[in-house]
This record gives C-alpha cells, structure tokens and sequence, in this order.
C-alpha cells in the first residue's frame, strides 16, 4: 500500500473508527510482518534465542523508531525538506548496530544477490537501514499522506503523473467519492 518498507512499516498502525489500532502488538505479528513484507528471510538466527522480556525490548526499540520516522513523514509533507533530526537519529542509532552483506545464488537473469544479513539481536538495524535507503533515494514531493481526513497512513506515490490521493483507492478513496456523489445528488434534489 505504502509503495516501500519504510511507509509500510509506518503504517502498522491505522486508525479504526477514530480510534489509533496497533497491528503490531506481539513478537509474532512482528515476524508475520516480515514476512509479509519479504523481510524476515535476512533475520539469520532464530527467536527461541531471545527471552520474552528481550523480545519486548526489541519491539519497543522498532516502534520508537517508526515513531520517529512518523513524524519525520509529517514534517517532510508540510515543510518539504528532511529534518535533520531524522538524519541525527538515524545516525545514533545505525552506530549501536550491525549487520552484513552475503552473495545468495539466483537465476538465470541474475546469478548472483546480495542479501543483507541481521542477527535477531540486531533486528532495529533493519527498519534504520531501510529507512536510510528510503530517505536517501525519495523524491520529497512524492511522499504523501492519504487525503481522507479520517485515515492516517503514508503512501509513496510511484504514479506516472504523481496524483495519487489515497492510500487505497478501494478504502479510502472509494468512500470519499461516495460520499461526495451522495452529498452532490442531495443538493440536486
């Protein structure tokens, strides 16, 4: 939806009936969301490493980055820039973590990958680094946030002519323009 990890990742969070709804609120959600999100197969070691208080630990350090990367998300669609408090967090927090490049074997198009490689221990460092590539390739004008005021999430617009507005045209969008179609035929009656 968000057309990137780091707006998707954003957007684990929604707003259901006015009300901000986690989605992830468990070390399980967070591993089925990396997974959807073709993430989880560069998490090398596995969870049973971890104690539930680590895991707890983990999750919070990836929430507080999606935190700040929100509100990056925000400052950068109001004032067009990148604030550099961003750039100073992401900076910190990159110097406490590791991870590495591996070569994986591919197809016939491409023989050869590279994959990034994170130690379960160093799983925040996949959501910095994800967020570092996205703030060093985005076009600013490009990042925006669903126009319908009941939605809070974040889309990357990849369109051909930038004219996006909603984060799903089948959720949001829809409802907007039912919504105005309804309120246009009871001004004509």
């Amino acid at each position: 939806m968000g057309n990137h990890f780091t707006t998707d990742f954003v957007n684990t969070r929604k707003n259901v009936k006015g009300i901000r709804t986690e989605l992830i609120e468990s070390w399980d959600h967070l591993m089925s969301w990396l997974e959807q999100a073709d993430r989880r197969k560069w998490v090398i070691s596995d969870q049973e490493e971890l104690t539930p208080d680590e895991q707890d630990t983990i999750i919070q350090k990836i929430l507080i980055i999606r935190s700040r990367i929100e509100q990056a998300f925000t400052q950068i669609i109001q004032e067009q820039s990148i604030p550099a408090s961003i750039v100073t967090f992401l900076n910190q927090e990159l110097a406490r973590y590791r991870s590495y490049y591996q070569i994986e074997t591919g197809d016939q198009e491409r023989p050869f990958t590279t994959v990034r490689n994170y130690e379960i221990t160093q799983l925040p460092a996949l959501f910095l680094e994800e967020a570092c590539l996205f703030f060093t390739t985005f076009k600013l004008a490009n990042l925006k946030k669903c126009e319908n005021h009941a939605c809070i999430l974040f889309f990357y617009d990849s369109s051909r002519n930038q004219q996006r507005r909603w984060c799903s045209m089948d959720t949001c969008g829809n409802r907007v323009k039912v919504n105005q179609h309804y309120h246009r035929k009871k001004n004509q009656e």
